[in-house]
């Protein structure tokens, strides 16, 4: 039977996947007005539109988009009202508590 050794750099790496995975799924502030989409292409069907400081659950990102000469990644995300969609992630900010 093999017994496991615990080690400061085991913990170190637990709590980075931890963070990481809290961070994905965090809850953040959209700073303009936006659109949610079906896909990660601002062409695509509208699922909801979101004001300026309204609240979103990002649930995984996407690939990277240029919008009005900004590169960023797009967001799937989960609006209060339980509608999933994509939105541009340079206008999220993380909540003020």
């Amino acid at each position: 039977m093999k017994k496991e050794i615990p080690s400061p750099m085991g913990t170190f790496i637990e709590k980075q996947e931890a963070e990481r995975k809290a961070s994905k799924t965090a809850t953040r502030c959209l700073t303009a007005d936006l659109n949610v989409f079906t896909d990660q292409d601002g062409g695509s069907q509208v699922v909801a539109s979101l004001k300026q400081g309204n609240a979103v659950q990002v649930l995984a990102y996407g690939e990277y988009a240029d919008w009005n000469g900004i590169t960023a990644k797009w967001a799937q995300v989960k609006t209060e009202d339980g509608k999933t969609g994509w939105l541009f992630s340079r206008y999220l900010e993380a909540l003020k508590k």
